[in-house]
């Protein structure tokens, strides 16, 4: 008997579900289907165009579409539209009396419609938990945030709310501004796309103008620590919350206000939010000053100040510390490790041009060391060899590896923090021995101390064979200042003179031969005074620079990262230039020589700062009568 077998193919129809775009032929209610090229009515997840030269006028109380472009005139009248992806309009394209738009997607969604501040779209709610991007500049009279968050700041744009922000959840990332008066409390609901950290502003008095701007953004990065610490009456602001920043605009420029701050630093991490969390506070790019509070509640992360003028500001927090600070590393070498007492390594404050240092230790075994109960500052870190026997080719040394304050790296000590380094040592090849000699002296400037030519002990003096300023010996000045290199082989040389803090301006070239062989009173001047502060050689004529009853002066910040302000009055019209060069004289960035007339100034420089290495650099100021130097550090 045979079985048989019966194979059953089942076919089942493949079915798409494609969107449907739905395009307007005529003017009319949205509900028409003569409206419509699909003769229906769009609903559901149709994709819809309004064509130009039609006028469409929703008289449905809440309609669900998928994209919505508007090339004619769409008037929402008191309905709702509800998107779920985008929205593309034409300038003058959108009117409404009290509808609005609603987007409730998880994912992106984007908005491109110009529109003005008479052509205002009158309410947008979102909701869910996705984004809303913002293409360009966006006028709304009301916001209602459920979820998710608006994003202004991809296309560095910004959200105009006229009116009224209600928040049940979510976020405005980017620029917001609003409209204010006296009186109300102004809500900023700005964030990131996980946080929210919303700035409410009262104000109390505003003069000066109409139609009052402001706009607030909260940064999402660090906001840098130029000027911290700050001494307060309470303590030293050690430390600076590292999680963002708030900016804060007055866009109407003519205000004169006054007003009352609140800041929530929800999800702020990188200090403990205790009571002596302190509000700072910076105009432009000048250093952090500290902003009385009335308020810090601990549990919700909230900060109140009352009673602020400027509000053009950038706004941060910072902590009073209390606790000192740990610095530990090694000093490290080709050659191995070093013994026990053969190093001394010293601290140096970058704000003081001095030899005497803010602490020091020998190193102990294996060329370790460490400084406890360390001051909150920044510091330049140095050791020097003790045992020169030992190690004749090791050069003293700053962190990270150079003989030069002027290229070492800055150590900043923060509040009970523990730091370590490695300082790795300068190494040089000393030179055959020669019969040349060169020998000079160190003494301070004779205007700038009572002593005339006082001396200067302690000073680092290296020579450096030219062209490529290699160091090959290193010697220091004596009690009475004097200095010498003996036994030198013929060749081109240089010095350098190493005092912290003080750039050296010039220097002697000396060209030693087999019928030069010595060179005496090789001799520098040393300025601690004022703005002309720095090492000269002493074949430099040196005068008074800049006439103080022409020219008054402020430079600021100081340290700086991506520019660097000029302010000054000027009571009599003068011609001067301004110009930013490394330690070698290398031009960076010059304004060219301007006529100024009586007055005040903020010059602004800021070219291509942001590509050229930390370290000191030159900012000279010359009129007609002299040159002016100032010293500035990059950070």
């Amino acid at each position: 008997m045979k079985t048989l077998y019966f194979i059953l193919t089942l076919i089942f129809p493949i079915i798409t579900f494609a969107q449907t775009t739905i395009t307007s032929v005529a003017s009319g209610n949205w509900s028409n289907t003569s409206t419509w090229d699909c003769n229906c009515v769009p609903t559901g997840g149709s994709n819809v165009i309004i064509l130009a030269g039609n006028n469409i006028s929703l008289d449905l109380s809440t309609v669900l579409i998928n994209n919505l472009t508007i090339n004619g005139i769409l008037n929402l009248g008191t309905n709702e539209l509800s998107v779920s992806r985008n929205l593309i309009a034409s300038a003058l394209s959108i009117e409404s009396t009290s509808g609005g738009f609603i987007f409730s997607s998880d994912t992106i969604q984007v908005i491109s419609f110009v529109n003005t501040q008479t052509n205002t779209i009158n309410k947008i709610t979102k909701n869910g938990t996705g984004e809303l991007r913002l293409q360009n500049d966006l006028f709304i009279q009301s916001l209602q945030l459920n979820g998710g968050f608006i994003n202004s700041k991809l296309n560095n744009v910004t959200l105009f709310i006229l009116g009224t922000v209600n928040r049940t959840g979510g976020s405005i990332v980017g620029r917001v501004a609003r409209y204010v008066s006296v009186g109300p409390n102004y809500l900023f609901p700005v964030g990131t796309s996980t946080n929210y950290n919303p700035a409410n502003l009262t104000f109390t008095s505003l003069s000066g103008g109409t139609n009052y701007v402001i706009v607030c953004e909260f940064v999402n990065s660090s906001p840098g620590s130029v000027g911290i610490p700050i001494s307060t009456a309470t303590g030293l602001i050690g430390n600076v919350f590292t999680d963002g920043f708030w900016k804060i605009k007055d866009q109407t420029g003519t205000a004169t206000i006054n007003y009352n701050i609140t800041l929530n630093a929800s999800g702020f991490t990188s200090l403990p939010f205790t009571s002596k969390v302190r509000l700072l506070s910076r105009k432009g790019i000048t250093p952090w000053e500290n902003v009385p509070i009335i308020s810090n509640d601990t549990i919700n992360k909230i900060v109140v100040a009352n009673g602020l003028s400027d509000i053009s500001k950038d706004f941060s927090l910072g902590i009073i510390c209390n606790n000192t600070s740990t610095l530990q590393g090694i000093i490290t070498y080709s050659g191995g490790s070093f013994g026990a007492n053969d190093a001394n390594v010293k601290l140096f404050n970058v704000n003081t041009h001095d030899l005497i240092s803010e602490a020091n230790t020998n190193n102990s075994s294996s060329g370790n060391f460490l400084f406890s109960n360390l001051a909150i500052g920044n510091y330049f870190v140095k050791a020097d060899i003790l045992n020169s026997a030992t190690y004749p080719s090791l050069h003293s040394s700053y962190y990270d590896s150079t003989y030069k304050w002027s290229d070492a790296n800055i150590v900043q000590m923060m509040c009970g923090a523990t730091k370590n380094i490695i300082i790795k040592m300068v190494e040089f090849t000393p030179p055959a021995i020669g019969n040349c000699n060169i020998s000079g002296i160190l003494t301070y400037h004779a205007v700038n101390k009572s002593a005339n030519g006082e001396p200067i002990p302690g000073a680092e003096i290296t020579l450096e064979q030219e062209p490529d300023d290699e160091p090959i010996m290193v010697t220091t000045s004596g009690n009475d200042g004097t200095y010498d290199f003996l036994d030198i082989p013929a060749g081109l040389y240089s010095l350098n003179i190493e005092i912290p803090g003080l750039p050296q301006f010039s220097t002697h070239t000396l060209s030693l031969t087999a019928t030069d062989t010595v060179f005496s009173g090789v001799n520098f001047y040393v300025d601690t005074n004022g703005v002309n502060q720095g090492i000269y050689s002493d074949s430099i004529i040196y005068s008074p620079i800049i006439n103080n009853e022409t020219i008054l002066l402020k430079i600021y910040p100081n340290p700086f990262t991506d520019k660097i302000t000029v302010s000054f009055d000027i009571i009599n019209k003068s011609s001067f230039a301004l110009s930013i060069s490394d330690l070698k004289g290398n031009e960076i960035a010059s304004t060219g020589k301007v006529l100024y007339q009586s007055g005040h100034y903020d010059i602004i420089i800021n070219k291509d700062f942001e590509n050229i290495s930390s370290g000191f650099y030159l900012l000279r100021v010359s009129d007609d009568k002299a040159m002016n130097c100032f010293k500035i550090l990059k950070q």
